[in-house]
């Protein structure tokens, strides 16, 4: 047996000097040796003794012992899924037993990472088209103009035609008809900008606006210096705080659904009389979400594909994943 401990060494040798000086003393008061019985009477007290001494460590609480916190337990609890192993569980309703014991916090941090990806992917292609190099790109296109005392005037003509755009900018007439923005319309542009030195005239998808110069705010140096010392640093604060938003608002709507979803969740366990607790029940409320919800970001991103899915048929799909994954939920949960 090995001994941990300095305490329990020095006890045993305590011990062992006790008894010998016993048996010394005994030895000298009698003038004879101990008998065999004595000898093995005092040696069981000294072990029984030395047993009490050692018992708390080995027995109770120490190595390998019932209560030891050094020992293997063959009842261990299997480790909950991290938030990846989460999103590909999600799609298997036969393993939401394995959900079931995600902790709240690993199960929120799961839900906005998943809802902030989602609104990375749809946005990237409006953030990209608002980078520096763009923004640059677009001012250089953009004419020297300036609108003052309710009159717009321009060096040189500027016509710009591309993707379904088109854009003229010019000083030389006051103004142009509607007549002439629809011929330009016909021609395949769906968005339509003419100006003239008094009135702009805008066209957009077969609607027709204009606008006189003179009703713009005269306090306000209308040009392109102002359009991009100004103009576009606002947009940028703009788009940057409907992203976050979108963003905030996107989790929030998530877990507004997956509370819809757990009290059809609750209906479901007791139609199936599942004995399910609370919590094992909102998990497979809000992991059910994610098959389809993965399903309308990726319809979302593909711009090839001019598919929607209708939400109801979304909700269809989600209650009977729900419904499947309880039904394989063990009893024990």
């Amino acid at each position: 047996m090995t001994v941990h401990g300095s305490g329990i060494v020095s006890s045993e040798l305590f011990y062992q000097n006790k008894f010998r000086f016993m048996n010394t003393y005994h030895d000298a008061k009698t003038g004879n040796n101990m008998d065999n019985n004595d000898q093995q009477t005092n040696s069981n007290f000294y072990q029984q003794d030395l047993a009490n001494q050692q018992g708390s460590p080995y027995m109770g609480s120490g190595y390998g012992g019932p209560g030891s916190s050094h020992g293997c337990d063959s009842s261990v609890e299997r480790k909950a899924p991290n938030i990846f192993q989460q999103f590909a569980l999600s799609f298997v309703p036969t393993q939401y037993g394995r959900l079931a014991n995600v902790k709240t916090g690993s199960m929120i941090g799961f839900v906005i990472l998943l809802t902030l990806i989602a609104t990375i992917i749809v946005f990237i292609s409006p953030a990209l088209s608002f980078s520096s190099d763009n923004v640059n790109a677009m001012m250089d296109l953009l004419p020297d103009f300036e609108v003052k005392n309710g009159r717009f005037s321009i060096d040189d003509e500027f016509t710009y035609a591309n993707d379904g755009m088109f854009v003229f900018l010019t000083d030389g007439v006051h103004r142009f008809t509607y007549e002439q923005v629809s011929a330009i319309a016909d021609r395949g542009y769906n968005f339509i900008i003419m100006a003239g030195s008094e009135r702009i005239s805008v066209m957009q998808n077969g609607e027709y606006q204009q606008y006189d110069f003179k009703s713009f705010n005269r306090d306000i140096p209308l040009s392109k210096s102002w359009i991009v010392n100004t103009v576009v640093p606002v947009l940028m604060v703009i788009f940057i705080i409907t992203y976050i938003l979108f963003y905030v608002g996107r989790t929030l709507w998530y877990f507004l659904c997956a509370a819809v979803y757990f009290l059809f969740a609750m209906l479901i366990a007791s139609i199936l009389h599942k004995k399910q607790p609370s919590g094992a029940l909102f998990r497979a409320a809000v992991y059910s979400k994610v098959p389809m919800f993965c399903v309308a970001v990726l319809l979302d991103v593909v711009s090839f594909v001019n598919i929607s899915i209708p939400f109801i048929f979304r909700i269809v799909i989600t209650m009977a994943f729900m419904g499947f994954a309880i039904a394989k939920l063990p009893e024990n949960n």
